[in-house]
């Protein structure tokens, strides 16, 4: 039986999807105003050894949850008619991407680099970053990966797991020193080590590739980058404040912070995501655009 749904009702299911994604979805390129941080609940969990326990999965979705999320799912016969033409998953991805467009514009709390690199930095975002941004064709970064979906935490290390694309991190929190080969070799989730300040645990990444982006609008960085996440636990609450030092930066950038909520639901798992790049051969080529499009 075909499906029929009115374009307001689309609009109205859409709203509805997104705020059912789960945290990460977007890594760190969405801002999340401090106001808008999920309020804690509940006394906070702790391990044998008294430190608050992060493990479990983080605003992850249940199978009903992501069937409801999935705009193949009910529209996929079109905003208007019944042809089966999946028109109104072209109308969604459409909007979608254009409307990332004008959230990533919107965003207020920005890197602010140094004079000097102001012109490579606008050419990189305007000239370059809808065809070369690392995340177009499935390479991760830190700290665009955000929270992680599940982590599991033991006496002297967490394992972060990201649901996007199957991507994971394990951090020793022993306040070992980083490790000396895989900090002097730039790679794109550097090295990363851990420590305890209290009731937070503090990370501090080094060793990152410079091929990778703090950000989706050509915020690109040296290899001396240095990113330090300040994570703690309220309740069913998990809270994230990240830093980003640079020598191309005027100050350290002090991200928008996050949070997320924990899933209690005990058949909470994984959907796999493989990411295959389908998009880089469809996109403009930067010099063939009207160059009196640069700069809206």
């Amino acid at each position: 039986m075909t499906r029929h749904i009115s374009r307001s009702s689309l609009v109205l299911f859409l709203v509805v999807a997104a705020l059912c994604l789960p945290a990460g979805a977007f890594g760190q390129d969405e801002e999340v105003s401090k106001a808008d941080r999920a309020k804690p609940t509940g006394p906070t969990p702790r391990t044998a050894d008294g430190k608050p326990d992060f493990s479990g999965y983080w605003g992850q979705l249940s199978l009903e949850e992501y069937k409801l999320a999935s705009p193949t799912t009910s529209i996929a016969d079109g905003p208007e008619g019944g042809d089966g033409s999946g028109a109104a998953f072209t109308w969604w991805i459409t909007h979608f991407e254009m409307d990332g467009q004008v959230r990533g514009r919107a965003q207020t709390n920005r890197p602010i680099y140094k004079p000097e690199y102001w012109d490579k930095i606008r050419a990189t975002d305007w000239d370059y970053s809808r065809k070369h941004d690392p995340s177009n064709r499935c390479l991760p970064g830190i700290p665009r990966q955000g929270l992680p979906q599940k982590i599991v935490q033991t006496h002297n290390e967490v394992v972060f797991l990201y649901e996007r694309l199957n991507r994971f991190r394990i951090i020793p929190t022993d306040n070992r020193p980083h490790n000396e080969t895989r900090s002097q070799i730039p790679s794109w989730f550097g090295d990363s080590v851990g420590h305890w300040e209290g009731d937070t645990l503090v990370i501090e990444t080094i060793g990152l590739i410079d091929q990778s982006w703090l950000g989706g609008t050509g915020y690109i960085h040296t290899e001396d980058t240095k990113v330090t996440e300040r994570m703690h636990r309220e309740g069913n609450t998990l809270f994230l404040e990240t830093t980003v030092e640079d020598p191309m930066l005027l100050q350290p950038w002090q991200m928008t912070p996050v949070s997320v909520k924990l899933n209690p639901d005990p058949m909470a798992a994984f959907a796999e995501e493989i990411c295959e790049d389908r998009d880089s051969q469809l996109l403009l080529d930067p010099k063939n655009q009207d160059p009196t499009h640069q700069g809206r």
